[in-house]
């Protein structure tokens, strides 16, 4: 799942639903995380199935992210 960012651990922290794309502030979206979570379990069973499952994603050090600004 790679956001097109240069770090793969990089959040999407938008103020936009990824489902709806209608704005998270505004109105209900447990459909949405529901339909999120139904999609990654299925992205995760593929690939459990076919046996390759991606290394593990290693966080960043807070200061080593302050000093890259």
């Amino acid at each position: 799942m790679n956001n097109g960012k240069s770090f793969p651990w990089s959040l999407d922290l938008t103020g936009i639903c990824d489902q709806c794309n209608r704005s998270r502030a505004h109105g209900n979206h447990q459909k949405c995380s529901k339909a999120r979570q139904a999609l990654n379990a299925k992205r995760r069973a593929e690939e459990a199935q076919a046996g390759t499952t991606p290394a593990p994603r290693k966080s960043a050090g807070l200061f080593w992210l302050l000093r890259q600004q």
